[in-house]
């Protein structure tokens, strides 16, 4: 017979989440487990078990579950109230919480990327949990919001940078160049550059990589994109060779590809790459 916590379990390793955001309710479900297990008829031979315990969940359902439905939108209004991130906030808290569980995954995981975490959350999504416990009301609720934070993750996903592209593979023109086509696009015509460690904008002083992808974020690029690796493997040499700007042969590829389509004069040395990265493969 299933034990206490049983449920969570076998669903999931997310149990602890739901316990601190959600306390009542897992006490709730948990004393619903408890319960379960504890049918214990006279005879397990006779014929009338079955239907005995049966009627018994059924009995148990009943009691149980109005309370665990009750006590869940409780906490979870509460949660919202507070904006405080939960397995089950809206995708608006999700938003503005997104940075902060980034950058504690990054430094939890040194060597883990943005896409890492993605995937991460897209696997925490499909957990079902609490709600397995909840009515088809409260289910909707939650499952808008989750359709919502897949979508908004989904967007985070870059197009594969081992790939060239072309119009044939992505016949929508507006797609037809990964999101750092962009910021490549400030390399290829030397906007950027470093000295002393510092990165300059045409000139001006933007820091550090995490410094300098908000600043071209917020001021320079029409579409804010995941740009701080990209920064950190080009300028400063961080692990992350596959986003090597200047190394890369398939990221030089498309980044000029891009240019040439939105016509953006490339720095000649920043082509002479293409040429000396084609000679080596």
């Amino acid at each position: 017979m299933p034990g206490k916590n049983y449920q969570f379990h076998e669903n999931g390793p997310y149990f602890k989440e739901y316990s601190d955001h959600f306390p009542k309710t897992v006490q709730k479900i948990n004393d619903y487990i408890s319960a379960q297990g504890s049918f214990a008829p006279m005879n397990l031979n006779d014929p009338e078990h079955d239907l005995d315990r049966e009627m018994y969940l059924e009995s148990l359902e009943i009691r149980f579950i109005p309370i665990i439905n009750m006590v869940f939108e409780e906490e979870l209004n509460q949660n919202e109230s507070t904006s405080s991130y939960s397995a089950y906030c809206s995708v608006d808290i999700y938003k503005c919480h997104f940075k902060n569980r980034l950058e504690h995954f990054l430094i939890k995981f040194p060597d883990g990327n943005d896409l890492d975490f993605v995937e991460e959350e897209l696997e925490r999504l499909s957990n079902k949990g609490i709600t397995g416990f909840t009515n088809p009301e409260i289910q909707k609720r939650t499952d808008y919001s989750r359709k919502r934070k897949v979508e908004f993750l989904k967007s985070k996903i870059p197009f594969d940078d081992t790939e060239s592209v072309t119009d044939n593979e992505r016949p929508d023109k507006q797609r037809a160049f990964p999101a750092y086509c962009e910021f490549g696009s400030l390399i290829a015509r030397a906007d950027i550059t470093l000295s002393h460690g510092q990165l300059f904008y045409k000139g001006k002083p933007i820091g550090n990589a995490s410094e300098a992808a908000k600043y071209l974020n917020d001021n320079v690029l029409s579409k804010k994109a995941e740009i701080r690796q990209y920064i950190g493997a080009t300028f400063f040499g961080h692990k992350t060779t596959s986003k090597h700007m200047l190394q890369n042969l398939n990221l030089i590829r498309n980044t000029i590809g891009y240019c040439d389509a939105k016509g953006i004069e490339v720095d000649q040395s920043f082509r002479e790459k293409l040429k000396e990265e084609e000679d080596l493969h």
